[in-house]
């Protein structure tokens, strides 16, 4: 695996890649628009939706989604539906109540196109925000 991930980051190896993609993986409905997703969300660290985070809604219920926009003391997350992250809620709550996720955020979406598998050692990187 180390080998095939050093192999991607060469020019040549990229091509190889992209062509083996194409003829498997890529042929599937959809894999094209989530492959967007999870780069847009996940390499951009500057991008607002890079911030993952737990949205308290209950005392006992939590959504995971994305800080979008804070000001003072509210916050607005974006929390995506699974399977397909590109659609979702944009919720509009105290800062008290977002939690921030200590994982990144392609790892959160990865949970989140999965519906939930994987998402207990999502929740238990919370930190305080």
């Amino acid at each position: 695996m180390l080998c095939g991930g050093c192999l991607r980051q060469q020019p040549s190896g990229h091509r190889i890649f992209e062509w083996i993609e194409s003829r498997t993986v890529g042929r599937l409905p959809g894999y094209k628009a989530i492959k967007e997703v999870v780069e847009y969300f996940g390499k951009n660290d500057r991008n607002p939706f890079a911030k993952p985070v737990a949205v308290k809604f209950t005392d006992t219920v939590s959504f995971t989604g994305f800080l979008a926009d804070e000001r003072g003391d509210s916050a607005t997350v974006f929390v995506p539906t699974g399977p397909n992250p590109t659609t979702g809620l944009i919720v509009h709550v105290p800062l008290a109540h977002v939690t921030r996720l200590g994982t990144p955020g392609a790892e959160v979406l990865k949970t989140i196109i999965a519906c939930g598998a994987g998402a207990q050692a999502v929740m238990a990187t919370r930190r305080a925000a």
